[in-house]
């Protein structure tokens, strides 16, 4: 009500009310979250914690965690913010290094009575908890009127066939049970009474089986879905995808009318992030080199050919010349992206080797799944280019 003014007895705006909610950061490429008890029990250092508290989100870096993990971490909770917050909540990343910001962060759990911070700090170390997480397995089921029953057929997936958007239709609703929490999402055109009947199958589906006691359920609508609910499913995201190798008159899709473009101004006006200090520097230095095995350097020569750059050069880069940069890193199977799954898959059958890690055919024709503890090298090439080099350099690159 604005200063001055009186309710009314016919139209009551009611502010939204939100569930404080702790969420610990699971994986590297995509991530995932695993909701937990919101109490400073919870907090492991080996982890990036996600706090959605309404208009405050804080993420809190463990001091053992992965950079790529907090880097996703961040971008997840400004997804958000801007999703369900209308971009009005307060965002606060905090680091080991900022110990006013965990306070203000311990505060807001469960089993913190004040005390000193860094004793605080020191008891999330990860010594006696395990990290036994597993990804939880989706099952997606549809909720249909039969004649005087509801039906609820589950919706087949696999790994040669993951969930994706289009799969959700406008016209029906569905039930998302990821175990930790149940989704219902309610299509903008479908019938009235499916959205009442959904609402109370998910109630009765949460208690159904015994699940962590931090499990809700929620209720999506078309249009305005979580940004936890487009987690689970394949390549959700509302970016428009942008040919750059075409001309610039030619980049929009043709299909793509005016109202289907979605333009994101935030970022012009976003603050600039504070540089990092020497030892965050070295930290993340480390953690990106971690996965490392091997390094090799490569410099153009006058006669335009690429020759191995001495070790005690190697981290020196001039803008008269240019430079090619291998690294093999080796990496899990589970940290795979989906693309490169499926080369790796294809390489397997192409080989004809038999190990799990194959996309081999089973006795009874199904494919097999990779292994989850086995490790492959993945190689990266870097190719930098000086302002002042010759204009010849990437052409008379070739990776062969």
């Amino acid at each position: 009500v604005m200063e001055g003014g009186s309710e009314s007895g016919f139209f009551q705006v009611e502010e939204t009310v939100y569930v404080k909610r702790l969420f610990k950061c699971h994986g590297q490429n995509n991530i995932l979250l695993e909701p937990v008890e919101c109490s400073v029990r919870s907090l492991d250092h080996r982890h990036v914690f996600l706090l959605d508290d309404g208009l405050n989100i804080m993420v809190w870096h463990g001091k053992h965690s992965k950079l790529t993990q907090q880097k996703k971490a961040t971008l997840f909770a400004e997804k958000i913010n801007k999703l369900e917050r209308k971009n009005e909540a307060d965002l606060v990343v905090i680091t080991r290094f900022d110990p006013e910001r965990n306070g203000e962060f311990f505060s807001k759990l469960d089993g913190y009575e004040g005390g000193e911070l860094s004793i605080v700090y020191e008891e999330c170390s990860p010594k006696d908890k395990e990290d036994n997480y597993s990804v939880p397995t989706p099952k997606l089921y549809e909720v249909h009127l039969g004649v005087g029953y509801l039906e609820l057929p589950q919706i087949e997936i696999t790994s040669l066939r993951p969930m994706v958007r289009e799969m959700l239709r406008s016209q029906k609703v569905y039930l998302l049970d990821v175990y930790t929490d149940v989704f219902i999402w309610v299509g903008s055109h479908s019938d009235r009474l499916l959205r009442t009947a959904a609402a109370r199958l998910g109630n009765e589906l949460l208690k159904m089986i015994e699940r962590p006691a931090t499990a809700i359920v929620y209720t999506d609508f078309e249009g305005v879905e979580s940004a936890l609910l487009r987690s689970f499913f394949s390549n959700w995201d509302d970016v428009l995808a942008v040919d750059y190798t075409r001309a610039a008159d030619k980049v929009i899709a043709p299909s793509a009318t005016k109202e289907e473009l979605k333009v994101d101004l935030t970022a012009l006006f976003t603050k600039r992030e504070p540089p990092f200090s020497p030892e965050e520097c070295q930290e993340y230095s480390e953690q990106w080199n971690e996965e490392l095995e091997k390094l090799n350097c490569f410099v153009m020569e006058g006669n335009n050919r690429y020759v191995p750059l001495p070790v005690e050069e190697q981290g020196h880069f001039y803008t008269e010349n240019c430079y090619i940069v291998l690294c093999t890193y080796l990496v899990f199977i589970t940290d795979f992206t989906d693309d490169l799954m499926e080369q790796y898959l294809a390489i397997k059958k192409k080989e004809g080797t038999k190990n799990e890690g194959a996309e081999a055919t089973d006795e009874n024709g199904e494919e097999g799944d990779p292994d989850e503890e086995e490790v492959t090298p993945v190689c990266k090439v870097f190719f930098w280019q000086g302002r002042d080099a010759s204009k010849v350099c990437w052409p008379q690159f070739s990776l062969r």
